[in-house]
């Protein structure tokens, strides 16, 4: 059962602020106003894989009221990623996603064009296709999925209540989280969150019938600076094909990189976990999701301590498979 999303053990709230002060220092822009602008927490490389034929995506609020436009209408805040301060102390860390941002389009095709086994993963089996693929190539994957992971709304909600949680037991009359401080916290946890992405296993999830919806959150429980335990994320990143990340405690090292095909019972659930982490937003391409009672809430949901039992018999199947060191040259 789904429950509210709790704070957590960000490096959370003040002390978080001031880190993220010093963090910001790299980026410092001394002397120059910064300027009011979108900043996309879904990139605009990325959605463009969600146009419908008509080129356009469709957005989804809890109230089932719907709109639709171009993908890079969607997937922005104004001056998320940029820190106003008084005098010249002012600065922004828009750059600091640049790297991945124009990584994705090539990126998400050459993900596209990896071969997945013929027989879909159902309820009775699993089926995986083990690939050799250079470490590179598997961290500019886990960047793109951490970098997600980090900007996206359900992040952003995170570190206020851990904010306000922390205000609160400092004796803060009306702790509040605004978005300098929430800002200067997702600063600081962008390094944190991409080294949780360093080895570990990757699944390439592919669909050919029903359609993955996106969110303004994703299943994760890697967003803490002391992440610990087995570490997993879910993100569907086009209508076709959902990314996997899982590194538990201990796990065979090779292979690092999976394809496989699910079947609609699979796409079904990861549907289903895209509504619970979502808050305020759900996007489909052309088969319109069915609402679902956590999503209608309104709020970003969790199951406790994000123990999912399909999910862990389908990484558990796929940690099974053993194979051997890549040979290299």
């Amino acid at each position: 059962m789904p429950i509210d999303q709790k704070p957590t053990a960000h490096t959370g709230g003040l002390f978080a602020s001031k880190w993220g002060v010093i963090r910001g220092m790299e980026l410092l822009i001394m002397g120059k106003e910064i300027k009011t602008a979108l900043h996309h927490w879904w990139p605009r490389g990325l959605s463009q894989f969600w146009e419908d034929s008509g080129g356009g995506v469709t957005a989804v609020n809890p109230d089932g009221t719907e709109r639709r436009s171009s993908p890079d209408q969607f997937g922005a805040i104004t001056n998320a990623h940029a820190v106003k301060l008084d005098g010249p102390w002012s600065f922004s860390f828009e750059t600091a996603f640049d790297k991945i941002d124009n990584r994705i389009p090539s990126l998400i095709r050459e993900l596209l064009a990896f071969e997945a086994p013929a027989e879909e993963c159902n309820q009775q089996r699993t089926n995986f296709k083990s690939h050799d693929a250079p470490d590179d190539f598997l961290e500019v994957i886990g960047a793109l999925m951490a970098s997600l992971i980090t900007r996206c709304p359900r992040n952003r909600s995170s570190i206020a209540k851990t904010t306000e949680y922390y205000q609160s037991r400092f004796g803060f009359t009306d702790p509040k989280a605004d978005k300098n401080l929430i800002n200067l916290n997702l600063r600081s946890s962008i390094e944190y969150i991409g080294k949780h992405f360093k080895n570990g296993k990757i699944i390439l999830a592919f669909s050919d019938d029903k359609e993955f919806i996106f969110g303004d959150g994703f299943y994760t429980n890697m967003t803490t600076e002391s992440c610990i335990g087995h570490k997993k994320t879910v993100i569907p990143v086009t209508p076709v094909m959902a990314l996997f990340f899982s590194k538990p405690t201990q796990y065979f090292t090779y292979p690092k990189l999976f394809t496989c095909k699910l079947d609609r019972y699979y796409v079904e659930l990861i549907n289903d976990l895209t509504k619970v982490y979502s808050g305020k937003n759900i996007f489909y391409r052309s088969q319109k999701p069915e609402i679902g009672d956590e999503f209608s809430q309104g709020k970003f949901l969790q199951y406790e301590y994000h123990k999912v039992p399909w999910l862990e018999r389908f990484l558990a199947d796929m940690h099974a498979i053993r194979g051997d060191v890549p040979l290299s040259g």
